[in-house]
């Protein structure tokens, strides 16, 4: 059912293509070889030293001996960089030698960071900003940003899957929403709150600003964290053309695989949960139960037989009458579900980047192609991108430029979770019926008795033909006038259009339990284009050489638009997509659709002051007002103040003589932020409609009734107000041994007013459409620390950074109840999770297995508790009140998702020409919520079954000391009671912890006298592993699984999502 398309070269093709040409280019210009010895101040040579063409990405590295050797023109300059030391900048000139002694860096802090508008000396900063090492994160491979930001700051959590091109879910300092807690992304100036499709391997830093004092510049957006991106520019010098790509392949871990029971212990599990005289219709009396050779689905009959059984005649088998299929399956001996859907998955991923200029015009441009198979069948993703930064100087009080990127994305294939999606259907369905039948038709459930899961086979396959596609323009246009010394004033216009096309192919079904008798279609369209123009005024001073003064005045409009129409028809008389359309079906008036423009608009003025006495005593003011439409007049502007201050207490005189010190900076900070992002644009405005097609009354008098009217489409609220949160911040930064180790400590306290939450109808009102109001308090307190050492002996250099995290999340008031609560249902089970005053958000709730006595041994202990249902061998639930009943008053907090902390190793070494990274995880102390058991586990439907069942249960006259599940029995003795199977309790809560190889890598630079023969600069070769090890005791699929969904009150449900794939891949750098 594959679309016919149009053969074009391959993607690889036209980047050698590409590459060819710029090589072609590159050659006209002439080059000298220079050649020479890094020492230090001992002069011992240093290995590793980076030497770079300035304004290029054409560079090498010196070898054991502190030699190097590099094609350079006379009018570049070279740029000598190694941790720990001040880097170097000497012109080529006619030199052919250049021998270089590099000094000690005690100045690191002079570094210059991209924060909220402006940029600020890292020594200066007061507020709480976490900067990213890009080069670090980008050795995790990902289509998304997202997902390569995990353990790489302090303070950020991130969760995500492993479906081809997914992002991930991200968290700054816990949870600060009840809602949407997602950071907003700046990139390149332009307000983002999804950066999924921005090519990663074009970013040039990142920063993470946490605190009010760091992000209240950008207000009534800010309050769950901002992310600053800033992708590459170019720099003066001749054209440069690098190459980045790898191949490699992805497979789901073994280790993800749950243990489901074979054919033959299923029946046996029939034998014990069934008497004797049950019937089952595949294996026969359980009495006398067999494993029969086929099993036949026909409209006459429908059960299993031998091989000789006339009904298995192989001639009778016909599934083209999907109403009256005879179908003939061979039985399983136990089918691999996961084995039959999964595979190992290529990745691939390949860029062109091309950057020079002089010193008035600069220019950077990149090709970008990635592609993912999934490792499900019949999913993949594959993305196309281009970006082109430029910047003009003509004269010297001006300077103009944009950065552009167009992005082309699209996913294919079955992207469903919880229990309709593949991985539900592969744990749901029976051992004993294969993945096809006799004739390749697809195998099925239809006999009977054999529960109602889909073949996960048959849904990837017929869903091979969804397709979901996007086009995205992203980028920005400034001019920046330096009328006096000091004064720089800038304007820019940032553009954010992004179209959405998904097609959706729901065709018939014959082999399934409950099967789709007709063939449906539908397609949605989404357009949304949202604008930012931004205007600031930045002056900067130095008085009497002491007193450092830089203020930050600006205004900024942002307004959002987009529709989305979605239309869907069915009864197709056939199947081929080729012909399938809106117009084709036997009924084209399609049966639903749906249209909805969204327009909104923030307007914000700003200012900020920054003052520095004498280089040791800092302090800075912000405040912003932000005005939206998506609030009532008379709430909908927000003043959002914040206040900080530093001492470096390195620069006092008391501290001359500690020269293992190089720097030490007391800071802290004080400020509100706002957030609105879970509100919609029309939450002020009350609807009405005709509800055509959908209303059971007869609104709209077709039918002649007389009726006329609107009914409510959706409620709307005129008291809603911004959701505040107000965060204080202390902080210490530390640099000793002249540069070998960096510390940064924060607390923090982030209190958050005024939770947005949509309004819960009461009984008699509308069940539509309701908005979000203003309903609770929580409060966030953690501490972040980074620590990270460097240092080198001979040949041999390292850096190590160890990020850790800790935060307590509760909730403190909601709707000023302290019995008021905001309940989550997960799939089957329902009030899993609890959000209530005195607790952390997203707490589960249900009813607890006694740890000491888990089980009725006795009918002693049946009579001593009531519990209904209950009979010897059920679980045993704590009496939490006393009184010998068990009833909802005994339920209880059973546990929180929220780690104790988070911490992550990054270790890089480098050994003459070979370089070797790890970077490690562990997510420490939380709990984990896996709803998956309820299929698995309880016998509350007919499917797949985890071996737990069997192997773990209560036995009469046994040691049941390491029982773990209820009796297997008939009848009135099994011990899986209703309020066993049907209600939340601890047996779904399990540790969450985990300990993860994220990444580890081992490269390999080839040397300068190899790469010079043949016109390179920088060639290196490297082979990489992710997610290679998890050491966890969870038994659900994926212990990193916290955010899944992107619901906040959901947090760590295990629903049964996509698992984190294991990568192994080779790749290569080279510059020219």
């Amino acid at each position: 059912m594959k679309k016919a398309l149009s053969k074009l070269p391959s993607p690889k093709n036209w980047f050698a293509l590409l590459a060819g040409l710029l090589l072609t280019v590159s050659m006209a210009y002439g080059q000298q070889t220079v050649s020479g010895q890094i020492t230090d101040e001992n002069n011992d040579p240093i290995p590793g030293v980076n030497v770079i063409i300035q304004g290029t990405t054409a560079g090498t590295v010196t070898d054991a001996f502190g030699n190097y050797s590099i094609n350079a023109s006379s009018n570049d300059v070279l740029v000598f960089s190694f941790v720990g030391y001040v880097t170097q900048e000497i012109p080529v000139g006619n030199q052919t030698t250049i021998n270089v002694s590099l000094a000690t860096d005690v100045q690191q802090l002079q570094e210059v960071v991209v924060t909220g508008y402006t940029s600020e000396r890292k020594a200066d900063i007061i507020g709480s900003v976490g900067v990213i090492d890009t080069k670090a994160a980008l050795t995790t491979p990902s289509a998304n940003l997202s997902q390569q930001l995990q353990g790489r700051a302090a303070g950020v959590t991130v969760s995500g899957d492993g479906a081809p091109g997914e992002g991930a879910k991200v968290r700054i300092r816990g949870f600060t929403s009840f809602g949407n807690s997602n950071p907003l992304y700046i990139i390149d100036g332009v307000p983002t709150k999804d950066p999924g499709t921005v090519n990663p391997s074009d970013i040039e830093s990142m920063q993470v600003l946490k605190d009010a004092t760091a992000a209240s510049i950008y207000g009534a957006r800010a309050a769950q964290g901002v992310i600053i991106i800033t992708t590459k520019s170019g720099k003066s010098g001749k054209m440069q053309i690098s190459y980045d790509g790898y191949y490699g392949t992805t497979k789901v871990p073994e280790r993800s695989y749950l243990d489901v029971i074979n054919t033959e212990q299923y029946l046996d599990y029939l034998q014990r949960t069934n008497t004797p005289d049950y019937i089952h219709p595949v294996f026969g009396q359980m009495s006398s139960a067999t494993i029969p050779d086929r099993i036949v689905s026909s409209p006459g009959f429908k059960g299993g037989v031998s091989a000789s059984d006339p009904r298995a005649d192989p001639a009778l088998y016909d599934i083209s009458d999907f109403g009256a299929a005879y179908q003939i399956m061979e039985t399983s001996r136990g089918t691999d579900w996961f084995d039959e859907m999964l595979r190992n998955g290529p990745i691939q991923n390949h860029q062109i980047t091309t950057t020079g200029g002089t010193e008035n015009a600069t220019y950077s441009l990149s090709f970008n192609y990635f592609s993912q198979d999934g490792a499900f069948e019949n999913t993949g993703y594959k993305r196309y991108s281009a970006r082109l930064n430029t910047s003009f100087k003509p004269t010297k009080w001006l300077r103009v430029g944009e950065n552009l990127q167009v992005i082309n994305e699209e996913s294919t294939g079955n992207r469903s979770r919880g229990e309709g999606g593949p991985w539900g259907w592969a744990y749901r369905f029976v051992p004993y019926i294969p993945a096809r039948d006799i004739g390749g038709g697809f195998g099925g459930n239809s006999v009977g008795q054999s529960g109602n899961a889909s073949n996960p086979v048959a849904v990837l396959a017929r869903d091979a033909d969804d397709i979901r596609k996007n086009w995205r323009i992203f980028g920005n246009a400034f001019a920046e006038v330096e009328p006096i010394a000091g004064l720089a004033i800038r304007t820019s216009f940032g553009v954010d259009y992004a179209n959405f096309f998904n097609e959706d192919y729901n065709y018939r079904s014959y082999e399934n339990s409950e099967n789709r008798s007709i063939t449906s279609y539908g397609v949605n369209n989404n357009n949304n284009v949202s604008w930012t123009w931004t205007n600031t005024a930045t002056y900067a001073k130095t008085f009497a050489e002491k007193h450092s003064f830089k203020a930050l005045v600006g205004m900024e409009a942002i307004q959002f638009s987009g529709y989305g129409l979605g239309v869907a028809t069915n009864t197709f008389d056939f199947d081929d997509p080729v012909f399938i359309n809106l117009n084709t079906a036997q009924f084209p008036t399609p049966n639903a659709y749906s249209y909805e423009p969204i327009r909104e608009s923030l307007y914000s003025v700003f200012g900020r002051v920054d003052y520095t006495y004498n280089d040791k005593y800092l302090f800075n003011a912000t405040i912003r007002r932000d005005g939206t439409s998506k609030i009532a007049k008379e709430n909908r502007f927000g003043t959002f103040p914040a206040f900080g201050v530093g001492w470096r207490i390195s620069e006092e005189s008391f501290m001359s003589g500690i020269d293992w010190i190089d720097d030490l900076k007391l800071r802290g900070g004080w400020g509100q932020m706002g957030s609105i992002d879970n509100v919609n644009a029309g939450n002020q405005f009350t609807l009405f409609g005709s509800n055509i097609g959908t209303s059971f009354y007869d609104i709209n008098r077709t039918n002649n009734s007389g009726v006329v009217g609107y009914t409510p489409y959706r409620s709307g609220s005129l008291e809603t107000v911004w959701e505040f949160s107000e965060t204080t911040n202390i902080g210490l930064d530390a640099t000793f041994l002249t540069g070998k180790l960096e510390l940064s400590i924060d607390w923090y306290k982030n209190n958050t007013n005024d939770l947005l939450v949509s309004r819960v109808p009461t009984g008699i009102e509308p069940q539509v459409f309701q908005p979000a109001i203003n309903l609770g308090q929580m409060v966030n307190k953690g501490i972040d620390i980074a620590l990270t050492n460097r240092n080198r002996y001979g040949d041999f250099s390292y850096d190590a950074t160890l990020i850790f995290s800790h935060y307590k999340n509760e909730v403190t008031d909601i709707d000023g109840n302290p019995e008021t609560f905001l309940s989550r249902n997960g799939d089957r089970l329902s009030d899993i999770v609890r959000t209530k005053s005195g607790q952390p958000v997203s707490s589960f709730w249900g009813y607890e297995i006694d740890p000491d006595d888990r089980f009725f041994d006795d009918q002693s202990e049946l009579d001593e508790l009531d519990q209904d249902g209950a009979v010897i061998g059920s679980w045993k639930y704590v009496d939490q009140d006393g009184n010998g009943v068990i009833d909802g008053n005994d339920q209880t907090w059973l546990g929180s998702p929220h780690p104790d902390f988070v911490t992550s190793l990054n270790l890089d070494m480098r050994w003459r020409n070979f370089d070797f990274n790890i970077f490690i995880i562990w997510n420490k102390g939380n709990e984990l919520f896996n709803n998956v058991k309820y299929f698995t586990d309880m016998r509350v439907f007919v499917g797949g079954v985890s071996d737990r069942v069997i192997n773990n249960d209560w036995r009469p006259g046994q040691d049941n000391s390491g029982a773990t599940h209820p009796r297997l029995a008939p009848g009135a003795e099994n011990g899986y009671t209703p309020l066993t199977t049907s209600t939340s309790n601890s047996f779904y809560v399990e540790d969450g912890s985990f300990l993860r190889g994220r990444t580890v890598q081992l490269g390999y630079n080839f040397s300068n006298s190899l790469l010079s023969r043949a016109g390179i600069s920088n060639a290196r070769i490297y082979f990489q592993a992710q997610n290679f090890f998890t050491i966890t005791d969870y038994s659900g699929a994926d212990p990193d699984i916290n955010i899944q969904g992107g619901d906040d009150l959901l947090m760590g449900v295990d629903r049964g999502g996509f698992p984190s794939l294991a990568q192994y891949l080779i790749g290569v750098n080279i510059s020219l």
